[in-house]
């Protein structure tokens, strides 16, 4: 019999996910968690995480959780240990069966936006858990997926005082924000080259907490200085893509 090119994946996903899983010491007393996408997932060791998606990342380590990352994907870039230090398995939107296998995770924590999705169904499938984390860009979903986040880990508690914390500083930035009388123009920049920047819609949602306009164009691709923002906003990659010239 032959088997579809997503069957053997799920296949192989199934039988090299199911010795890691058996080779990893429990962490906890088993527990079921809903993830984003509605799904209830049985979870017995979170002692070996795989995170896909900075976010995650960057909340698996505020919440004390990051010597149990063995495995990170490339968006993750805060805090810079982690990329640095856990092995990767590329960009969470190009997954492969085989990196995913190779670094013997016992749980798979990622993103919603995850792919491609015959990868993500295949992992879904797979022994080991797979649970999925909404991407809820707005301060109350933050806050939302900081606990489930610490959920999923069983850290609770840890996510509790997190989730606080989070909670008094968005509502310091707020009130910061209502004492803002002429908005700012302010561009994101993900990345440069010679003649253009590359920015993303998403970013409206920062541009927004902190009382600034976002000079996001129609267009993916345009020339900076055609948006006329002031200031720039950038990512430390960003900032390292800028081309350089006598002046800078």
């Amino acid at each position: 019999m032959k088997l579809g090119r997503h069957a053997y994946v799920a296949l192989c996903l199934a039988g090299g996910l199911a010795a890691a899983a058996a080779l990893a010491e429990p962490a906890r007393a088993e527990t079921v968690v809903t993830d984003s996408g509605g799904r209830q997932v049985r979870i017995a060791d979170a002692s070996r995480i795989l995170s896909i998606g900075g976010d995650i990342t960057e909340l698996l380590y505020a919440l004390g959780a990051g010597k149990r990352i063995v495995a990170v994907d490339t968006t993750s870039q805060h805090p810079p240990e982690a990329l640095k230090e856990k092995k990767s398995v590329g960009y969470m939107r190009a997954l492969s069966a085989e990196g995913v296998i190779s670094v013997d995770a016992s749980l798979i924590i990622a993103s919603d936006r995850s792919g491609p999705p015959e990868v993500v169904k295949a992992l879904k499938a797979a022994p080991v858990p797979y649970v999925e984390v909404g991407e809820h860009l707005d301060a109350e979903g933050v806050v939302k997926k900081t606990r489930l986040v610490a959920g999923i880990v069983g850290l609770e508690q840890a996510g509790e005082e997190l989730a606080a914390r989070l909670e008094r500083e968005f509502a310091g930035l707020a009130a910061m924000r209502g004492r803002i009388t002429r908005p700012v123009r302010v561009l994101f920049v993900l990345n440069a080259g010679v003649a253009s920047c590359i920015g993303v819609r998403g970013s409206d949602c920062t541009h927004q907490r902190v009382g600034a306009s976002s000079a996001w164009t129609d267009s993916t691709f345009w020339v900076s200085d055609r948006a006329r923002p002031r200031p720039h906003l950038a990512t430390t990659a960003g900032v390292a893509a800028m081309p350089r010239t006598a002046s800078s």
